[in-house]
């Protein structure tokens, strides 16, 4: 899982122009997909 990285490996893989849209309509930038794994909300999977 992503989370189990930490956020500091997403801030450092993710481009300053990530652009994240769920199915449900919401869309994150990168600052707040960081966010999202810091609070362990997220449930991203590395393969």
């Amino acid at each position: 899982m992503l989370v189990a990285y930490g956020a500091a490996l997403a801030e450092n893989i993710a481009t300053e122009k990530l652009s994240y849209g769920h199915s449900g309509g919401k869309v994150e930038d990168k600052v707040s997909f960081v966010e999202i794994l810091q609070l362990g909300s997220s449930d991203f999977i590395i393969r």
